[in-house]
């Protein structure tokens, strides 16, 4: 196995054990990356990394079929677009104002419940969510996540944001700094286009 078969397992297992991974989209010159988590385990600590760390904006990634399932409507009047933002969402029982790391966490497990239903959430809320194709290969970061998340054993909702730059904090980090990033925190760092290469095969 490569390194890029290396880098899978070692992301995959990094999910399972509940830790937050770096993706970015491309191999070379990659132009935004996010931190990406299980949504199943995202603790307050978890979601408050990544609020610190990313653009602020939280959002959980789900199947199509499961938004429909939780009556989560599409914003997107688009039905070829690759990822369909849908309307936020906050967990209905044992949150606050819905918008602290604590309260988004909380929401992302819900999310994350197979067994919960449309009556566990209320809308709008403080948690973005977008909805992909399980099924479609791997061309954004948001799929990447939601593979990854799936083939680690972690159901089907990613938690995902954006990273800032650090030269441009006005923007999102790109060229090395995903990597710089990655390595400061000690997280995995593995691109759209590593997933795309060695899931299509597995």
């Amino acid at each position: 196995m490569d390194a890029g078969g290396l880098a899978l397992r070692a992301a995959y297992d990094a999910l399972a054990q509940g830790k937050p991974i770096i993706v970015q989209d491309h191999d070379m010159q990659p132009q935004s990356a996010a931190i990406v988590a299980a949504a199943k385990h995202a603790t307050t600590s978890l979601a408050a990394f990544a609020i610190r760390h990313g653009s602020g904006l939280l959002r959980v990634v789900l199947p199509y079929e499961r938004t429909v399932d939780l009556m989560i409507p599409s914003m997107d009047s688009s039905f070829d677009a690759v990822e369909r933002m849908c309307v936020s969402v906050d967990a209905l029982q044992n949150i606050t104002t819905g918008i602290s790391a604590a309260d988004r966490g909380r929401t992302a497990r819900v999310l994350a419940d197979p067994l919960s239903t449309p009556n566990d959430l209320v809308r709008p809320g403080h948690l973005m969510v977008s909805a992909v194709d399980p099924c479609a290969q791997v061309s954004t970061v948001s799929e990447a996540a939601a593979r990854l998340v799936h083939e680690a054993g972690c159901g089907s909702a990613a938690l995902v944001t954006e990273i800032v730059g650090t030269e441009n904090p006005l923007g999102l980090a790109c060229g090395d700094e995903p990597r710089q990033f990655a390595s400061t925190h000690g997280l995995i760092c593995i691109s759209v286009d590593e997933v795309q290469r060695f899931t299509a095969v597995e």
